[in-house]
């Protein structure tokens, strides 16, 4: 499972805004920005809804992130 610094960076690069990932990943952004505000991560619950989130996206635009090429090959 990924911290928040890797979902971060990784919607960063996808160029998602906070706001929409939010939306997609069914979560209060609340809840982000304030884990983000105190330095703490979010649940599992939450990070696993985020991660889905992000991966949905990345399909709709036919990316593959190379986090999921380097787990899919064992490294």
């Amino acid at each position: 499972m990924q911290t928040l610094a890797d979902i971060e960076a990784l919607r960063e690069r996808l160029g998602v805004s906070q706001k929409d990932l939010c939306e997609k990943a069914d979560v209060h952004q609340s809840t982000l920005s304030r884990a983000r505000t105190l330095h703490r991560e979010p649940t599992a619950r939450i990070r696993r809804k985020l991660e889905a989130a992000l991966e949905a996206i990345a399909a709709e635009r036919g990316i593959v992130p190379v986090e999921k090429i380097d787990t899919e090959d064992g490294q």
